[in-house]
């Protein structure tokens, strides 16, 4: 077999090394993470105008999706990144949407090398009685009346839900509405449920709310509502969401009388 010369094979050598990939120089930020979004910006200084991909995990260990940075960006151009083509946003699926927190990380695509900024922790779909069911679902209202749950949320978001446990008795449609506490109209839906138990109807547009702030919720029912006495009692919390009382009224209006009761009238929540 024939020996190529010592000169010859370091040329050969340092060709290969001159057309080797750099290492990657990764930069990047996690911006925003909510229901929406997931959104921020990641590329590779090395490559400074070709896109790349980063990971998107739910919880650490779950890959939910690959995603390709290449949104263009007008902050990162005039900062000296590239092209500005270094953006990434992915709307989480369903499998977020299960009313309990998540942690949202972000990693260079292939890499274990995370962006700046993350995690971040979102919840979707929240309700404030998940598991919780009525005593009585059958209770007779004496003609049109409406019921309803005062509640605030400790976290700035928005109210894509409204939603009641339904009376075995109930028939025709019911209104459902979103009011602020001092009785000024939101958002309302018409749902047109059959049977008993949870009637939802999604409004739009999604109305956002701001943390510490009060809100009623209520449905207008036709002959029967549901409810637990004293339910309510001196307030339900789950996750990010609050129940303080139940309120009545009878007619098709805002609910003004207090009651320590849970009628079952809820929203779903996503930060």
């Amino acid at each position: 077999m024939r020996k190529l010369p010592v000169l010859t094979l370091l040329c050969v050598l340092l060709s290969a090394m001159s057309s080797a990939a750099p290492i990657p120089a990764y930069e990047g930020y996690h911006d925003i993470a909510n229901c929406r979004d997931i959104f921020g910006w990641a590329w590779d200084q090395n490559l400074p105008n070709s896109p790349i991909n980063v990971d998107i995990y739910r919880d650490y260990w779950y890959l939910a999706a690959t995603v390709p940075a290449n949104i263009y960006r007008s902050d990162l151009y005039y900062a000296g990144k590239g092209n500005g083509y270094h953006g990434f946003d992915y709307v989480p699926d369903y499998s977020w949407r299960d009313g309990q927190w998540h942690y949202a990380y972000v990693r260079f695509g292939g890499a274990d090398t995370y962006l700046n900024w993350t995690p971040k922790a979102i919840i979707c779909s929240l309700s404030m009685f998940p598991n919780l069911s009525p005593q009585y679902d059958n209770l007779p209202t004496g003609g049109l009346g409406t019921v309803g749950t005062q509640f605030s949320s400790n976290q700035n978001g928005y109210i894509t839900d409204l939603g009641f446990f339904r009376a075995s008795g109930e028939t025709g449609s019911n209104t459902l509405r979103l009011w602020t506490d001092s009785g000024f109209q939101l958002a309302s839906a018409t749902t047109f449920c059959n049977g008993s138990g949870w009637c939802w109807a999604s409004i739009w547009p999604q109305v956002a709310i701001s943390a510490g702030t009060l809100y009623r919720v209520s449905v207008t029912v036709n002959s029967y509502h549901a409810k637990t006495p004293c339910g309510i009692g001196s307030g339900i919390t789950n996750q990010a969401l609050a129940a303080y009382q139940g309120f009545w009224i009878a007619g098709d209006t805002f609910p003004t009388t207090g009651s320590c009761s849970n009628f079952f009238v809820d929203v779903k929540f996503d930060m």
